[in-house]
């Protein structure tokens, strides 16, 4: 599930995507990917894996969205991720933040377990 988010993650190379967020637009798109994880989870089968990314390097987008939704969603899990070796990144248990690089851009990944 590739959330919509604030782009934040890809600034190096989209630095057009900083003058379109806002405070308000980063908590509107917080609440939408709110709803569109619940309408994707709604559709998963007892037992299936939901892959959430995003290329934001906000808490709010990330760590803090997978907790929220797994705190409310019926029988959510967060599955551990490790990011691949040599990775620019940072793993936590809410899952893995890529930090931008001269290799990839930033953003993040979490396993959602039903």
């Amino acid at each position: 599930f590739d959330a919509p988010c604030s782009a934040s993650g890809i600034l190096r190379t989209r630095p057009e995507a900083k003058v379109h967020q806002s405070r308000e637009s980063v908590e509107a798109l917080c609440e939408t990917q709110q709803r569109l994880l619940r309408a994707a989870w709604s559709r998963l089968a007892p037992g299936g894996e939901l892959l959430y990314t995003t290329c934001s390097l906000l808490r709010a987008e990330n760590e803090e969205a997978v907790q929220r939704f797994a705190a409310e969603a019926p029988g959510a899990t967060l599955a551990p991720l490790r990011p691949p070796r040599g990775a620019l990144s940072r793993a936590q248990p809410q899952g893995v933040t890529f930090l931008p690089s001269e290799e990839h851009q930033g953003g993040f990944v979490a396993l959602l377990r039903k």
